[in-house]
């Protein structure tokens, strides 16, 4: 074994008997008590890096929504397809072939490769020159994207002991909102400069640069505690699946999860456009002083991604850390409190949304976007951190990928379609274009973050004796 030092966590082995796999004995790793020392930390870091990345790609699309409709002559329904449906469609189907993959191979490999996939496939966005070539890219960069996410969770959750999971996976997840920025602030300044073709090949570039580090630095720890002989033997896919889903706590936190990330996903596509079409005088207002920024010029497209980046982005990493905080301070002295937290935060975002679209002025309204983004991260580390506590080690790869597989499917799947479709159906009712997205948005975000709230606060009545680690 090579002595350069590696991204690794202090791994020992944990044996796994048959009455839990079904198998012979099997060797597993499993973080020491001790806590993660440095490298595991550092290698969570980098997978955080990983994830940021994942969700630029995915949500730059969100400032160039309103462009790319009035260059190909869509309505909201084919935008809610392209943001949403077009991306997850295979990165569903894609899912959980790629989280098996994990569970039984080189995870640092595997999120190496679509890493580098999904970049090529963001930068390839910009050469497209139909709608139809742009729904093939971003179905292209689901694929990819599906073989990022459950592994890195997977890899963590084997960092970290259960103590210490919450705050990993905060670190983990604060890629959501930083992806979310610098997608929304790089997106409209590059509006502004070029084209929207430009932003999709500047975003794809550093994924490319990042693949090649991810796989030279850290190192796939099961490879370091496994004997050579030893030969590990795993149920089907289907089986493990069909484990999964016996778990009533893992079904309504799922479910749970389905309702907040319909919102979430519904937001990410037709914020930008609501701002555009509901407040477009105040923001082209701000943007005729012509600020300069370092030879840029930033216009209402730039304003409008900076303000959105900014209010959702560093407010989110903010809740996502405390939340992963809370999340574990709290679990410590009750473990109903992993699912609880989550549940409370969706009922908060409820008035949240109503001040977001219902917002008299500009300045109202993104204040409620700040607080949103703050609530919505405390929620989002006691989710992850339930659903890999409710799996064995050897299946958490499985577990994270499953209850992705629903999030995103579902949620972003079906949830910018879903808003789209009621604002076509609003606006041939009679309303405006802004008047149909701002309560299309307004009545789904009410009515699932309601629901979601009430699945999550049910889990709580299981969650304590289902819960593996």
């Amino acid at each position: 074994m090579s002595d350069r030092p590696t991204l690794n966590p202090p791994i020992e082995a944990t044996r796994i008997g048959a009455s839990q796999s079904g198998h012979s004995e099997q060797v597993l790793p499993q973080a020491s008590v001790a806590g993660a020392g440095r490298f595991a930390w550092m290698a969570i870091a980098l997978l955080t890096l990983t994830n940021t990345l994942n969700h630029l790609d995915r949500q730059i699309i969100g400032i160039l929504a309103e462009p790319i409709k009035q260059e190909f002559g869509l309505n909201d329904g084919q935008l809610g397809l392209l943001t949403g449906l077009a991306f997850a469609a295979l990165y569903g189907l894609a899912s959980l072939p790629m989280a098996w993959i994990a569970d039984r191979g080189n995870r640092p490999l595997l999120i190496s490769v679509c890493v580098a996939a999904w970049s090529l496939f963001t930068a390839l966005g910009a050469a497209v020159q139909t709608f139809t070539q742009l729904v093939l890219a971003r179905v292209a960069v689901g694929v990819a994207e599906a073989g990022g996410n459950a592994p890195a969770q997977s890899l963590i959750a084997d960092m970290a002991p259960p103590e210490q999971r919450g705050r990993a996976l905060a670190i983990f997840q604060v890629g959501i909102p930083l992806g979310g920025f610098f997608g929304l602030a790089l997106g409209g300044i590059l509006l502004d400069n070029w084209h929207w073709r430009a932003a999709f090949l500047v975003a794809g570039l550093p994924g490319l640069l990042l693949a090649p580090i991810v796989l030279l630095t850290i190192r796939e720890p099961r490879r370091r505690v496994i004997k050579p002989t030893a030969k590990l033997l795993f149920a089907p896919m289907m089986r493990d699946v069909g484990k999964l889903l016996s778990i009533r706590s893992f079904v309504l936190i799922t479910l749970g999860g389905v309702c907040v990330t319909t919102v979430n996903y519904g937001q990410a596509s037709f914020l930008a456009p609501h701002f555009m079409r509901t407040h477009q005088s105040e923001l082209s207002g701000f943007a005729a002083s012509g600020i300069n920024l370092a030879g840029l010029m930033l216009g209402s497209g730039a304003l409008l991604g900076s303000l959105l980046g900014l209010s959702k982005g560093l407010p989110g990493v903010f809740g996502v850390l405390w939340g992963g905080e809370l999340s574990d301070s709290l679990t410590k002295r009750r473990a109903e409190w992993i699912v609880m937290l989550p549940a409370i935060a969706c009922w908060l975002r409820a008035p949240m949304v109503i001040g977001i679209f219902l917002a008299p002025n500009l300045p109202v309204a993104i204040a409620f976007v700040v607080l949103q983004a703050i609530i919505t991260g405390v929620a989002t580390p006691g989710g992850y951190a339930s659903v890999l506590g409710l799996a064995p080690p050897q299946q958490r790869a499985l577990a994270a990928s499953l209850y992705m597989l629903a999030l995103n499917v579902v949620g972003l799947g079906l949830g910018p379609v879903a808003v789209g479709v009621a604002s076509d159906a609003l606006q041939q009712a009679g309303l405006s274009s802004a008047e149909g997205l701002r309560y299309a948005l307004s009545a789904i975000g009410v009515v699932l973050l309601a629901l979601g709230g009430w699945l999550k606060w049910m889990a709580r009545t299981s969650i304590r004796r289902e819960l593996i680690s």
